[in-house]
């Protein structure tokens, strides 16, 4: 047996055995794609509602300031 046809028996044994996982990387690309969309999506919503959330303690903390209030450590908002 010659070198050429040991390396292509070889190379289609390899992609036979090679063939189903990259039919199954492929069908798993797609879904990661869509699932990195709908993560950047929700990191996107987190920014804005976490922006909001500590404009409304600004708010709040110089209300309760105002009014001499001192709520309790567990209703204070992480930052």
């Amino acid at each position: 047996m010659d070198e050429n046809k040991l390396k292509a028996i070889i190379e289609e044994v390899i992609n036979k055995a090679v063939e189903p996982i990259k039919e199954t990387l492929e069908n798993h690309t797609g879904a990661l794609m869509r699932i990195e969309s709908v993560l950047e999506g929700y990191a996107d919503a987190y920014k804005v509602n976490k922006k909001n959330i500590e404009r409304l303690d600004d708010r709040l903390t110089t209300v309760e300031d105002q009014l001499e209030i001192h709520p309790s450590d567990q209703l204070a908002i992480q930052r």
